[in-house]
């Protein structure tokens, strides 16, 4: 009888160990997960705030920035690079503009058209650390 006690007690101990070693390492599972993954932005919501705030605006760009520009006169393309100190603001969905977005999985492409002016700029958005970031 006393031996039938010791086992019980044994198996009964082992169990609760193993149900704590199984709840740790599922506790640990998650929050290594959680701290693993990282929330994406979404870039709806980005781009509004790119548009409207200038400090963000400045703070989302990866200076200095590569700018591309297409001679339709001559037929050659320019290319500039522009400082930190050299960028403007541009609230890039004002009126006037015919905005199209072209979304992958981590680069977005915003296509800012004229109406009717024949101008075409395509701003190159990459995610980078969970974060949208102008990089082109």
């Amino acid at each position: 009888m006393k031996r039938l006690i010791i086992i019980l007690v044994v198996l009964v101990g082992n169990t609760s160990c193993a149900d704590k070693a199984q709840n740790l390492e599922q506790k640990f599972f998650k929050e290594t997960d959680f701290i693993g993954t990282k929330e994406l932005e979404d870039f709806d919501s980005f781009l509004n705030r790119f548009s409207s705030d200038s400090i963000f605006q400045t703070s989302r760009i990866l200076f200095p920035i590569t700018s591309s520009l297409y001679d339709i006169d001559n037929g050659q393309t320019d290319t500039e690079r522009i400082t930190r100190n050299e960028w403007t603001f541009s609230n890039l969905k004002s009126t006037g503009f015919v905005l199209k977005v072209y979304k992958s999985e981590k680069v977005d492409t915003l296509n800012i058209q004229g109406k009717e002016t024949g101008i075409s700029v395509n701003y190159i958005f990459e995610l980078i650390d969970g974060k949208w970031m102008l990089v082109k």
